[in-house]
């Protein structure tokens, strides 16, 4: 049996920063910049696909740590993506915000992630929306969201589940994709007049 919390008993949550500019190629601040777009594609952020960005502002930077979950904060949909990687100093934008988790014998990050991916939980979340053009989801009330929580092993059964039916959708999209390059030879083939 699962029960909802509200986020802010589970996690601390920050905004990201403005960048100045645009990520580039020239920075040297060793700082890489993550923003809204680089956590569609993926649950897993890969800074080896983020472009470098400077510091400007006073202090050190709080950049992301092992184990946070980043939430897109702007748009129809808040796609969120874990962070695991222990040496990437990665600085994420002002559209997004980072929950880290309090205590993970209570929920699990990847589990954490993994529900506010949930279709329940998006539908929930753009409840919570503000603003007309671009709708937004704030600091302040993603704090008050509530999500269920069952027992840790009861999640961890759930992310074996999803690892595996993940596998299982790469290997299946891999047979489509070969499959396809088949038979595009097979229709040059006809279309060429070539009978073999």
């Amino acid at each position: 049996m699962s029960n909802k919390v509200q986020i802010q008993d589970i996690a601390t949550v920050r905004t990201g920063y403005s960048f100045r500019k645009d990520p580039s190629k020239t920075a040297r601040s060793g700082l890489l910049g993550l923003q809204i777009g680089d956590i569609r594609a993926s649950r897993v952020i890969q800074p080896s696909r983020l472009s470098s960005v400077d510091w400007h502002g006073s202090g050190n930077p709080h950049v992301l740590e092992p184990g946070d979950v980043v939430l897109a904060a702007k748009g129809d949909r808040n796609f969120a993506a874990m962070f695991t990687d222990k040496k990437a100093m990665v600085l994420p934008s002002s559209q997004l915000l980072v929950l880290s988790v309090k205590n993970d014998r209570k929920i699990l990050p990847n589990f954490l992630c993994w529900v506010l991916n949930l279709e329940s939980t998006q539908r929930s979340l753009a409840e919570y929306h503000t603003g007309t053009n671009i709708p937004s989801l704030s600091k302040k009330v993603l704090l008050d969201v509530p999500i269920p929580i069952p027992p840790i092993q009861v999640q961890e059964a759930v992310l074996r589940l999803q690892s595996l039916w993940d596998e299982e959708r790469k290997l299946t999209d891999a047979l489509i994709r070969n499959r396809e390059k088949m038979l595009n030879g097979v229709y040059q083939r006809m279309i060429n007049g070539v009978d073999k």
